[in-house]
């Protein structure tokens, strides 16, 4: 397969920290070609908030690695967002390594969550295109 559109959403608590799968592994064709992906853009939302201002913003990175950080680099979700304003991520400065889908999933981390809210749900998506061979 030359290349396809893919792309990963998932809307996630960005008062807690932790990993997330944002694009699972591939498993369909031929398991000894790796399946690249390669990103394009990516977004981040801010889908709700309930109680106190913002005192310490969410940070989150995005990758195919242990450090997830070979997609997107580390990301602060701005404190003054607006619920439904569109961010739009840094993607890591080419040349990089994509990520290989057999060897596991994008996943999104939340490095560090936010405090003063008592409710903050962001989402986030990555679109790119996957090549196969």
């Amino acid at each position: 397969m030359i290349g396809a559109i893919a792309f990963g959403t998932l809307t996630i608590n960005l008062l807690v920290a932790g990993v997330f799968d944002l694009i699972l592994p591939e498993v369909l064709g031929d398991p000894s070609k790796g399946v690249l992906f390669f990103p394009m853009y990516s977004y981040a939302i801010l889908r709700s908030k309930v109680g106190g201002a913002v005192t310490t913003t969410a940070r989150i990175r995005i990758g195919g690695n242990a450090n997830h950080d070979d997609v997107m680099p580390l990301f602060t979700v701005p404190a003054g967002a607006q619920i439904g304003g569109i961010a739009m991520p840094p993607l890591v400065v080419p040349p990089f390594v994509p990520p290989n889908l057999r060897a596991g999933p994008i996943s999104i981390e939340v490095e560090r969550g936010a405090v003063g809210p008592t409710e903050l749900t962001g989402e986030i998506m990555i679109v790119g295109v996957k090549v196969s061979g």
